[in-house]
């Protein structure tokens, strides 16, 4: 049996070994690209009695949220 891709879960805070060298055997066994998947959330606005608690992202924020996203596509890109 063979699947043309396999898809793992890719914590962006801790990339794990372990479980990328497991998906990358198990892509090997079954003849499918290994796919790494992972994602961050923006806080929405948070409106209470028409005061906006929580503002949207920043540029920085999200410049941040993507460098910490790409560093873990590198450490991901390494070990599988």
């Amino acid at each position: 049996m063979s699947y043309a891709t396999l898809m793992v879960w890719v914590n962006v805070d801790h990339v794990s070994k372990q479980l990328v060298s497991i998906a990358s055997g198990l892509a090997d066994k079954l003849a499918a690209k290994l796919l790494g998947l992972s994602a961050l959330a923006i806080m929405p606005p948070f409106v209470a009695d028409g005061v906006v608690i929580v503002d949207n992202a920043t540029e920085f924020d999200i410049a941040k949220m993507k460098a910490s996203l790409a560093e873990a596509d590198t450490s991901f890109s390494r070990r599988s």
